[in-house]
């Protein structure tokens, strides 16, 4: 029996591995290898499995070979054999001599089962005694056990606790079951992955990560309608903007010792409190309950899902998971059937068809093998990056079209070309869903505006790259760095400039301050180094030999090790409009032929500095130039381009610096993105005589009260909004869950029915309620209807009492609902047009400027929009809307036109984002919308900005 640490490798994976360890080896001239290669695996006893090979020649490569067999018959004492002795009784291990058992989880060096799941390995006073089932493993919670076992759970504790271990914990023997299901539980964590002398820094910078505490989706949502923030944290806010938009809600508690308010990055806070719900038929009972209080059930139990705290919801196909470390590290496969060697495992469980919507009692889903992986897959991020931007589907390039709107509208005439994704088929299994959509959902080609081309493809990262969300995303993306930052935006360190540099400088990898890189700065470890600048083409031998052809900037994929060619932003730049050529570095040929320069390139990125080539102001390029790209503005002058401006932002100081003001790179190439109008969403008590319950996302206790409803209205995809983001740069603003409704339909047990809770506190003619963000920004439509005082019957449009919701005199005058400054992942090499966002030639498009840039008090039109050309009547599960008056919703009495985001003739903001700006405003950046209102705040362009658009005209780059 072979138990030294991995399972038997088959001699082509040996070979393989040697041939890995072989290029990845350095040489230094005197015959002998570099830095040993960092395997995926170890064996027992400290095992080293490769050897550095002298070829005489002046190489020296590594060879590496599998563990060497163990027999635990002959062998009793071997580490693994006198830990584990009666698991692998059971268990077996996946490198016995007949290649069935489970896998070694850390196969980079040896722990024991007990080491990291607690119970009892062997029985020490007879070791050779095979413990029982019952002696060797931890009982489930006594309380939510059935009858008397020790694995199976009382069928009222099976989603809460046993699928979604929500709220185990805080039951007797809930800590130690915790962790012998799931080590990596941010519950048990401290005792195993984040003990002393493993990873324990990693793991507290993961409890408080974005990804542990979603702020991004539970406070900010919070924030959004006005909640009064968490008590005995209000004190720690200021009273800016910017400190009020911090978060106080999490989905637990936790506490940053390390907090220094004088050196803490913006939007980071000491600490959070977990938002749990009450029980609304014993803790306050119908009458007693506020509209507070559910609007915190109806984001818990909504969005309180997706976190790492515990396995999720973990019931349908495509949805399962596990939480803490191994949610990332120990993936589940679509199907969450195992496909370890380990006996004990039911191979055939979560069964189908049943599991494409919900598995049975008392079935369990399984991780795909009992192994831990350093690198994920984007797949693995599809179990939680599905909410409503649906980030992995789009990088992946499918869109979800949540009510077949394209399949609707084909059945009613309309000529439009589309495929639905072949990642489920509907034909061949009718009941199949992924991730709860249906076939007909999932749209991976599509082509509204009629040009012949998909409308919504993949990235180009993905789809030209190969690369997965992890080559992009560093470890503190991932981790966190120890912060409990208010919003995600805050906490994503890596950004285009430190791979593709910036207009004044190419990105350095060997800089401390390129996040790409930081492992390996931590480390030490060449393996871990995934940027690389190549001044000569490596050896034979040498690191990046032989895929590395040019030289230049590469990045080697964390997900394959494969090697990719990064172009640099300043190359493109640098053209020579007098003699029509590249210049300087702008002569570089890309691996795949061509120089790096263009016209259209150098146009879009450079600098425009006068044409002053004797200054030698070609080197970062040239920039639009009026009369030749820009056409003269509509006054006679060419005052709308300033010198030295760039699209990308103010002159840098450094590499690796991102330039203040100017775009994000995916204002123009991101050519589509998720545009989700209209969320409708709230609880439901009573359905057909039937009360309705689900589970606190926090707590795991059942209550009264399910999600009623979650859709979007508008699912537009080619429409573009741009704003003002929280880094002062130009920036999609993305509706997603912020043009918001809600109902909330609540049981009335006087009358043993349900009621209208939104009624009952405002306008009898309405169950639809929309809400104002605290710091003033409203929902009421302005111009006609600009004397309504407050909505109609609505007391109130802001749930909290002090602070900013009553600051602003035209806070009823306002027509917009939130926007977020979500960015897409969507990333093209050709980018939109600048006639997608400007004037044309002759000043034609001013209606969809209007509309890109939110001052158009008619949004986009059928004459600006594909889509609202091509879709007349959406039907969703809250109603059926024509689109006749593109993106408009009246669900609460009054006309919210959901794309009119700030006033053209004042500046004054019709909508709100949860961002505070993390910069000042100033050098360049433009200012907030309303400058004498809330300056600290993200949302539309400025006045003086509306403006220039005006004035600006500009030919096609593009054919």
């Amino acid at each position: 029996m072979q138990l030294k640490g991995t399972r038997r490798l088959p001699l082509i994976v040996v070979l393989a591995l040697a041939m890995a360890c072989s290029n990845g080896a350095q040489t230094n001239g005197t015959g002998q290898c570099g830095e040993p290669p960092e395997l995926s695996y170890t064996c027992a006893d400290g095992v080293f499995p490769c050897k550095c090979v002298d070829h005489g020649d002046g190489t020296a490569q590594w060879h590496c070979e599998a563990c060497p067999p163990v027999d635990c018959n002959a062998n009793p004492k071997d580490k693994a054999c006198e830990k584990d002795s009666s698991c692998i009784a059971c268990h077996g291990l996946a490198s016995s001599e007949g290649g069935v058992g489970i896998e070694n989880a850390h196969p980079w060096s040896y722990l024991g089962c007990t080491d990291c799941h607690g119970g009892k390995g062997r029985d020490d006073k007879d070791p050779t005694r095979k413990l029982t089932k019952e002696e060797a493993h931890v009982h489930i919670p006594h309380s939510i056990a059935q009858d008397q076992s020790v694995t199976t759970p009382k069928p009222t504790a099976y989603e809460n606790y046993y699928l979604a271990r929500a709220g185990v914990e805080r039951l007797e023997g809930g800590a130690e079951w915790i962790r012998f299901m799931n080590p990596g539980d941010l519950r048990a964590v401290d005792a195993t992955c984040g003990r002393s002398g493993c990873h324990d820094t990693t793991a507290q910078k993961v409890k408080r990560s974005v990804m542990s505490t979603v702020v991004g989706k539970l406070d900010a949502m919070l924030y959004a309608v006005g909640l009064p923030r968490v008590k005995e944290l209000a004190s720690m806010m200021g009273h800016r903007s910017k400190d009020k938009r911090r978060a106080t809600y999490a989905s637990l508690d936790t506490f940053d010792p390390n907090f220094d308010e004088s050196k803490d990055p913006p939007g980071a806070v000491k600490h959070v409190r977990a938002l749990t719900t009450v029980d609304r038929e014993s803790e306050k009972p119908y009458g007693t309950f506020t509209e507070e209080d559910l609007f915190k059930e109806t984001i818990n139990k909504l969005c309180g899902t997706c976190h790492l705290g515990h396995n999720g919801t973990n019931a349908n196909y495509g949805n399962f998971r596990s939480s803490g470390c191994t949610a990332c590290h120990m993936p589940y496969s679509y199907a969450g059937r195992s496909q370890s060697g380990d006996p004990m495992i039911n191979k055939t469980e979560p069964t189908y068809p049943a599991a494409y919507s919900k598995i049975q009692y008392p079935e369990r889903p399984h991780a795909t093998r009992h192994q831990l992986q350093r690198t994920m897959t984007s797949q693995e991020c599809l179990a939680c990056h599905t909410g409503s931007a649906r980030s992995v589907f789009q990088y992946m390039g499918i869109r979800t079209d949540d009510n077949r709107d394209l399949t609707r509208a084909k059945q009613a005439g309309a000529n439009i070309d589309f495929k639905y994704s072949n990642l489920i088929d509907n034909q061949r299994v009718p009941e199949a869903r992924l991730h709860g959509f249906t076939q007909d959902q999932l749209i991976e080609y599509e082509d509204l505006d009629g040009d012949g081309q998909d409308d919504t493809p993949g990235d180009v990262h993905w789809v030209e790259g190969r690369m997965e969300c992890i080559d992009c995303h560093p470890s503190s993306d991932m981790h966190g760095d120890g912060k409990i930052y208010s919003r995600q935006n805050q906490a994503v360190k890596v950004r285009c400039v430190h791979c593709h540099g910036n207009l004044e400088y190419p990105a350095d990898p060997d800089a401390k301050d390129n996040p790409v890189n930081e492992l390996y700065f931590a480390t030490g470890k060449v393996a871990r180094k995934t940027l690389w600048k190549f001044d000569r083409i490596p050896a034979h031998g040498e690191e990046g030999y032989p895929a590395v052809k040019t030289t230049g900037t590469w990045l080697k994929t964390k997900s394959r090790g494969e090697w990719r060619y990064v172009p640099q932003i300043r190359w493109g730049a640098q053209w020579d409009p007098g003699t029509k050529e590249c210049v300087g570095d702008g002569r570089r040929v890309n691996p795949g032929g061509g120089f790096a320069c263009s016209p259209a390139s150098s146009i879009a990125h450079g600098r425009w500095q006068g044409l002053n080539k004797a200054a030698g102001h070609f080197d970062d390029g040239v920039g639009p130039r009026p009369g030749v790209e820009v056409v003269l503005g509509a006054d006679g002058t060419s005052s709308s381009v300033r010198l030295g401006f760039s699209h990308l932002g103010e002159p840098t100081q450094r590499p690796n610096q991102e330039p203040t003001g100017g775009l994000e790179c995916n204002s123009c190439h991101a050519t589509w993105h998720n545009m989700r109008y209209g969320n409708h969403l709230g609880l439901k008590d009573f359905d057909g005589g039937e009360r309705l319950y689900d589970w606190d996302r926090v707590t795991g206790q059942v209550t009264l009260g399910t999600q009623g409803w979650f859709n979007f209205t508008f699912v537009d995809i080619l429409d573009q909004q741009l704003g003002v983001n929280p880094k002062g740069k130009i920036g999609w603003l993305v509706p997603t869950r912020l043009k918001l409704f809600v109902r909330q339909l609540v049981l009335n047990p006087a009358i043993n029915s349900a009621v209208d809770f939104m009624k009952q506190v405002g306008d009898a003619n309405f169950p639809w309620k929309t809400y104002r963000d605290r710091v003033g920004f409203g929902n009421l439509r302005q111009g006609a209807a600009g004397n309504i005082r407050n909505a109609p019957g609505f007391a109130q449009i802001c749930l909290e009492q002090e602070g900013y919701c009553d600051e602003d005199p035209l806070k009823d005058q306002n027509g917009g609902l939130g926007s977020d400054p979500n960015q897409p992942h969507a990333t093209q090499r050709r980018p939109r047009d600048c006639v997608s966002c400007h004037l044309g030639p002759a000043g034609e498009g001013l209606a969809r400027v209007g509309a890109v840039f939110g001052w158009n008090p008619n949004g986009f039109t059928a004459e600006t929009s594909a889509y609202l050309r091509r879709i007349k009547q959406v039907v969703a599960p809250h109603g059926t809307y024509s689109t006749q008056d593109g993106f408009v919703i009246a669900d609460d009495g009054i006309k919210h036109r959901l794309d009119w985001m700030v006033d053209e003739k004042t500046g004054y903001p019709l909508v709100y984002t949860m961002h505070g700006r993390t910069d000042d405003g100033k050098d360049g950046r433009p200012g907030r919308g309303y400058e004498t209102y809330d300056p600290e705040a993200a949302g539309p362009i400025p006045k003086g900005l509306i403006e220039t658009l005006k004035r600006i005209r500009v030919k096609a780059l593009y054919p």
